[in-house]
């Protein structure tokens, strides 16, 4: 309950802190070459870092929350926004102190942190085409990516959008066997280890 209406404040500062103290214990860590990942959630609260924070080299977004009042209105959860917003988004209490408050799209401006975004065309509760291609659309122009990747909805394995060098695996939206879900994971870390070694997950 600390985190409903209050999305990116107290998990976001104490999320900060472990990194601090992780960093502080062990010395022979590299702080120029952190790295933070999340799912669904936590997909959201490294889209919010991004916008908030330079302290990490790299991002991985999976399944992320980029925009709060797209959110609302789309999920399978309707009920879910309303509970922890405090209101339908439409309502201008809620849509003023809650959803644009703690919306990641509005610190766009701000991303610049290289960042991988996954997101599956079948996510019904965080649906992708409005948050994985606007956050990785937001991510390209400002070069947020090591390097230019086309999107790809890939027609074998419709689940997926993300850049076409990464595997998009049904294992992570629960669907799938193990083996897939170890491909995507060594794609994750294959591809941010260029730029990040340590890992804070969300």
């Amino acid at each position: 309950d600390d985190v409903s209406r209050d999305w990116g404040g107290k998990v976001y500062e104490d999320l900060l802190r472990g990194v601090d103290t992780i960093l502080a214990r062990n010395r022979w860590l590299d702080s120029s070459r952190v790295g933070a990942a999340g799912g669904s959630f936590g997909g959201y609260m490294v889209n919010w870092m991004n916008g908030n924070t330079s302290r990490f080299a790299a991002f991985a977004s999976h399944a992320g929350i980029f925009n709060l009042e797209h959110f609302a209105g789309a999920t399978d959860e309707l009920w879910f926004p309303e509970w922890e917003f405090g209101g339908v988004w439409w309502n201008r209490t809620a849509q003023t102190q809650q959803y644009r408050r703690w919306s990641p799209h509005l610190l766009a401006p701000r991303m610049r942190t290289p960042t991988l975004v996954l997101h599956g065309e079948q996510d019904f509760r965080v649906p992708g085409p409005l948050h994985g291609v606007a956050a990785a659309a937001r991510a390209e122009p400002v070069g947020a990516f090591p390097r230019r990747r086309a999107l790809d909805h890939t027609a074998g394995q419709p689940e997926g959008v993300v850049g076409r060098d990464v595997p998009v695996v049904r294992a992570v939206a629960g669907r799938g066997g193990g083996t897939a879900l170890i491909r995507w994971c060594e794609s994750v870390v294959g591809t941010r280890g260029r730029r990040g070694r340590v890992v804070a997950g969300a």
